[in-house]
């Protein structure tokens, strides 16, 4: 074999693109087999979010009064995150097999939460926000709809980094919620950056997050198939 069609065939090996790095999280998770279903929910400020559900296992059906598990990503992120392994190392597909009715939330302006009732992601007032909107809008929102949607009056509540963040910040602001939220349960929780080292340590206390995220292309295609 010569050394050109090595070359080749070893170019194609590493650079074979997986099938899944093109899928929406719907299609992801209807791939591997489990239903889904997509809901939208809009917000007291007017950003229109997408959530996800998947209402039962693989080989479950659809019951009533299960018991709801609600999951929120972290920063630059969605509920791709939860979808991306294979289905007995994702948390989410092993929550639908033990029977649980599972809801992943997306925080605005990420991949599937890029509408607003007045604004377009071309304008500046769209991103004129930080986690601090994700805990007094997005998670109340989405927690209530689902809630409404399910018929339940409480949930079990999932937060990775980020989610944990908002999410603690709206238990401590509105008190109600801790009604609403049977346990929360924190992945990499983040309430402070005291110990935090790089240049974003010293960047955030100058400017707003929005502002450093545009400096990074957040709002841009670098990150599209994940923010």
């Amino acid at each position: 074999m010569s050394a050109v069609a090595q070359l080749t065939i070893s170019r194609n090996l590493i650079f074979t693109d997986d099938p899944d790095m093109y899928k929406n999280v719907s299609e992801l998770i209807s791939s591997k087999d489990y239903p889904v279903e997509n809901h939208i929910v809009e917000t007291q400020d007017g950003y229109v979010l997408q959530i996800q559900r998947i209402p039962y296992g693989r080989n479950g059906t659809r019951e009533a009064n299960k018991q709801v598990v609600f999951i929120m990503h972290g920063l630059l992120s969605s509920s791709n995150d939860w979808v991306i392994n294979f289905p007995k190392q994702t948390l989410s597909f092993i929550l639908a097999d033990a029977g649980y009715d599972l809801w992943m939330g997306n925080g605005r302006g990420n991949v599937y939460s890029k509408k607003h009732k007045n604004y377009t992601t071309d304008m500046a007032e769209f991103w004129n926000f930080s986690f601090d909107e994700f805990a007094k809008y997005d998670i109340p929102a989405m927690i209530d709809f689902i809630l409404k949607k399910t018929g339940q009056e409480e949930l079990f509540f999932i937060g990775h980094s980020q989610g944990n963040t908002a999410g603690f910040a709206l238990l401590s602001e509105r008190q109600e919620y801790n009604k609403k939220i049977k346990l929360l349960i924190a992945l990499g929780p983040v309430t402070t950056l005291i110990h935090t080292s790089g240049p974003l340590k010293y960047i955030a206390p100058l400017t707003h997050l929005g502002e450093v995220l545009s400096i990074i292309h957040y709002t841009v295609n670098c990150i599209r198939n994940v923010y």
